[in-house]
């Protein structure tokens, strides 16, 4: 088994519970590893055999502008139903962050790990 990693990706979304926090939209950091079979990319050398990354990026992108959230363990959730939609996908460690969430911290954050349904 294989993991990717997708370290400190900022993606904005319209989050909050307070209604202060939903006027503007706020930077989220997400970290992800992906667990997958590349064995044939490992092989190979075919790019066709293995995860694209800038396609990740683009389904969260358009997650963050699809809808508002009130959770980020609602984006969390979503996040990884979408990640383990990807052939070659065992399981997924998402986690995000909210930079400012608490006065007293830098942030504040979920960790989920999910894995295929067989």
């Amino acid at each position: 088994m294989h993991k990717i990693i997708i370290k400190d990706l900022i993606i904005d979304f319209l989050i909050g519970v307070y209604p202060e926090e939903r006027k503007n939209r706020q930077n989220l950091i997400i970290n992800l590893e992906i667990k997958a079979d590349l064995y044939k990319a490992c092989n190979t050398d075919n790019v066709n055999h293995t995860l694209d990354y800038e396609k990740i990026e683009r389904m969260l992108i358009n997650l963050s502008h699809k809808g508002e959230f009130y959770l980020i363990e609602t984006i969390a959730n979503k996040i990884g139903w979408l990640i383990l939609e990807e052939n070659l996908v065992k399981s997924v460690l998402v986690r995000i962050d909210k930079p400012k969430a608490i006065k007293s911290a830098t942030s504040a954050g979920i960790e989920i790990k999910m894995e295929e349904i067989n």
